[in-house]
């Protein structure tokens, strides 16, 4: 004896499955879409990133600071030291060529992993770095022109870190 609702059943099945063949797939489009609006919009409040410069201590006293906290004997034409909004700190030894800038900064990431996490290379653009963490921040260093930077972030965010980091050396 047949039912009576066995057909709709039947319809009802095939009907399923491709109403779930339907959804998936406009399911998986729609959350992607989400992602990427994600992104766009903290793209764009990194764009909008204003730093402000808070603090600045050069000169010899900065040249001091800095070889405070360093091992070894190296020579420091100038030096500076800027605090910026955001949790921004940055360490600038200023020396006299870019070759001398490279050789210290090749030193430091022999020795750094005492103190810090062990160094990874990562690109800024066409810029190449050094990054280690430490204390909950990221830190990274690289020579630029003629001088060793060492910037520390409090913000945990690679894509805020290459954004400042930008704009810092733009204005240099």
């Amino acid at each position: 004896m047949r039912r009576i609702y066995e057909p709709y059943v039947k319809f009802f099945m095939v009907k399923r499955k491709v109403l779930i063949l339907a959804i998936l797939p406009a399911l998986v489009i729609i959350s992607g879409l989400i992602y990427y609006q994600q992104i766009k919009v903290e793209h764009a409040k990194n764009e909008e990133l204003e730093i402000k410069l808070l603090n600045k201590i050069s000169g010899e006293r900065a040249v001091e600071l800095i070889k405070r906290i360093h091992i070894g004997d190296f020579y420091l034409e100038d030096a500076e030291i800027r605090e910026y909004s955001g949790g921004i700190r940055i360490w600038i030894a200023y020396v006299n060529s870019s070759e001398v800038a490279e050789s210290y900064v090749k030193r430091m990431a022999k020795k750094v992993s005492i103190y810090f996490s062990e160094p990874s290379v990562v690109k800024i653009d066409s810029l190449s770095a050094y990054r280690v963490y430490s204390s909950g921040k990221t830190h990274y260093f690289f020579s630029f022109k003629n001088s060793v930077i060492w910037i520390e972030f409090e913000n945990p965010s690679f894509e805020f870190h290459k954004i400042a980091i930008k704009k810092i050396l733009m204005s240099e």
